[in-house]
């Protein structure tokens, strides 16, 4: 007997898709990873794009903080304010990587149109 998506319980379906997320998460980390100058900044900078996926309801710097295991807001701010890291070659890169997960913006136009 074969399994399909089907054919799998929703908590199995959802089990599936973060291990998916999980996946494509260390991709883009591995692309972006050489960015960021500093070992500390890469893993903070991981640590914080998985917080940005999950569930929080208040993504701020505390709340961010919080998730991350941090005793306090000043490691997330660092590392959007003041961390030695390519903020214009990781939107390249970020941008780069949607565009190939996802296609061209033209091949994404009929499911990108604003709703208003």
């Amino acid at each position: 007997m074969t399994s399909t998506k089907q054919d799998k319980e929703p908590k199995e379906q959802q089990e599936d898709l973060l291990q998916q997320i999980k996946e494509e998460l260390t991709k883009l980390q591995a692309r972006i990873g050489p960015r960021f100058r500093r070992a500390e900044v890469r893993q903070r900078a991981h640590r914080f794009l998985e917080g940005l996926l999950t569930d929080i309801p208040r993504k701020n710097g505390w709340q961010m903080a919080e998730h991350l295991g941090e005793s306090g807001p000043r490691g997330v701010q660092r590392l959007l304010g003041e961390a030695d890291w390519d903020e214009d070659a990781v939107r390249d890169e970020l941008r780069t990587y949607v565009l190939e997960s996802l296609g061209t913006l033209r091949d994404c136009s009929s499911w990108m149109k604003p709703d208003f």
